[in-house]
């Protein structure tokens, strides 16, 4: 589980990828959460990061999820 919190720091940001990319190596389920509208209005790119290709699970909300979809 990946806190999209993360998503605010640099170094929160790559240990996230870091964390996911091992996890998906070794067939571990990844599961996201965008965490608030802020951080999907601000940081919506480094999201997109951190999931990167696949993400098994992503948590959020209605806003949020309008919000990533930027609809």
């Amino acid at each position: 589980y990946i806190e999209g919190y993360l998503v605010t720091s640099p170094t929160g940001r790559a240990a996230a990828i870091q964390l996911r990319e091992h996890a998906q190596q070794h067939g571990t389920q990844v599961a996201l959460s965008l965490s608030d509208p802020a951080m999907v209005q601000f940081f919506r790119d480094g999201l997109i990061e951190m999931i990167g290709t696949q993400a098994d699970l992503i948590f959020c909300n209605r806003d949020e999820a309008l919000g990533f979809i930027q609809t």
